[in-house]
């Protein structure tokens, strides 16, 4: 159920929405091949991962966000999916491997850490997803999205917008 509150004002616009249940979802690091790392196409480590978050948010249904490593490599990237994706069908015949999985294996991505799903991770990758599949029709700049991939080159006012995740109570159980 979606719910949203307009003013006209130029006051926020509240957008507010049901998301699945923590139980029904997983959350896992995925780990850059280093021999990936060769492409001619990459011109550091921040660059490739970036290309392979992006690659991920518009091929698989997951949330993604990279992990930012001070000290080490930038080759881990953080993903949220429905465990269903996840989960091994426990059949005697073969199964296909999940869409995720699958994708996974094709950007030569390695799974190698599977945990429960915390506020912060969800929000984070929740927040880097939504503005990968804005782009180029909002960039973001500081804590704000501003409209248009020209517009430090346009000359004209542009609107811009301040995108600001809350999911300290998505999880909850409520009870009526």
């Amino acid at each position: 159920m979606e719910k949203v509150v307009h003013n006209v004002d130029s006051a926020p616009v509240l957008v507010s929405m049901t998301v699945p249940k923590s139980s029904s979802l997983y959350c896992f690091t995925a780990r850059i091949d280093p021999e990936d790392m060769k492409d001619p196409s990459a011109r550091s480590d921040f660059h490739w991962q970036t290309f392979k978050c992006r690659l991920l948010v518009f091929s698989a249904p997951v949330l993604v966000c990279p992990v930012r490593s001070v000290d080490g490599p930038l080759r881990d990237l953080t993903v949220v999916c429905r465990r269903s994706e996840l989960d091994e069908q426990h059949e005697q015949l073969p199964q296909p491997p999940s869409e995720v999985r699958a994708k996974l294996a094709e950007l030569n991505l390695t799974l190698i850490r599977v945990r429960p799903l915390s506020d912060s991770e969800y929000a984070s990758c929740l927040e880097y997803t939504l503005q990968a599949k804005l782009a180029p029709l909002w960039s973001p700049l500081a804590m704000r999205l501003v409209q248009g991939k020209d517009f430090l080159t346009c000359g004209e006012p542009r609107d811009s917008v301040s995108l600001r995740i809350n999911v300290s109570e998505w999880n909850e159980e409520k009870s009526p």
